[in-house]
């Protein structure tokens, strides 16, 4: 079935027909009016809204009922235009979906046994936002993710690239602890491309020659 906030516009009117199969509703797409089956689509909301308590009726035919046909059809646009609106904002869309089912493949051990072990531990802010990329990442294959995913989550961090020693220096300005580690090590696994080495300085920035506020006195790291 399409979307009903579909080709939405504030003079669209929706039309109930219960008697509408899902692939008759595929025809009437994009006609004016638009058909909706609301058995099929909100069951719920209309049985909460207008079910007498007699299972042999139909929601909408309770409301008849009450008050007349004009006025249930008023009333039912004004719920469909109500519902397609909120199902636009809030609703799933291609991307959320994905996110979903990178999560249930996190937690099956399809992204390997350290995010299955680790990703549980953090916070559902934490998951989220590295879900989230997640899902971008594989929507962009060109690019890795993993410093936009790194200051998401450590906002002052930084990385450099070491070409004598083919080496990347990653500073995190974050203490040390077992869950900045535990995150970092998701992030790592998921973005980092695994042929390229990486070092990761916490929580004082490694000095760099020429630039003087890394060169700080008892407030840099001397890297080997």
């Amino acid at each position: 079935m399409p979307y009903i906030w579909e080709n939405y516009s504030e003079n669209t009117e929706y039309l109930i027909d219960e008697r509408m199969c899902p692939y008759i509703e595929v025809m009437y797409s994009n006609t004016h009016p638009v058909y909706v089956n609301p058995t099929i689509r909100f069951s719920k909301i209309f049985d909460a809204s207008y079910n007498s308590g007699d299972d042999e009726l139909f929601a909408i035919d309770t409301l008849r009922s009450e008050i007349g046909e004009e006025g249930t059809r008023n009333i039912t646009n004004v719920l469909c235009h109500y519902l397609s609106q909120l199902d636009r904002m809030k609703g799933l869309d291609p991307s959320q979906r994905l996110i979903e089912k990178i999560r249930d493949e996190i937690e099956s051990g399809l992204w390997g046994k350290k995010v299955q072990r680790l990703f549980p531990k953090l916070t559902i802010s934490d998951r989220d936002r590295i879900l989230y990329n997640l899902a971008h990442r594989i929507n962009d294959d060109k690019q890795s993710f993993f410093m936009e995913t790194v200051k998401m989550l450590f906002p002052v961090s930084s990385l450099c690239f070491d070409t004598k020693a083919s080496l990347y220096y990653l500073f995190i300005g974050s203490d040390e602890t077992e869950y900045n580690v535990n995150k970092l090590e998701v992030i790592k696994t998921l973005f980092w491309t695994v042929n390229r080495n990486l070092y990761v300085v916490w929580q004082y920035h490694y000095g760099i020659v020429g630039c003087d506020d890394t060169m700080h006195i008892n407030s840099i790291q001397i890297v080997r």
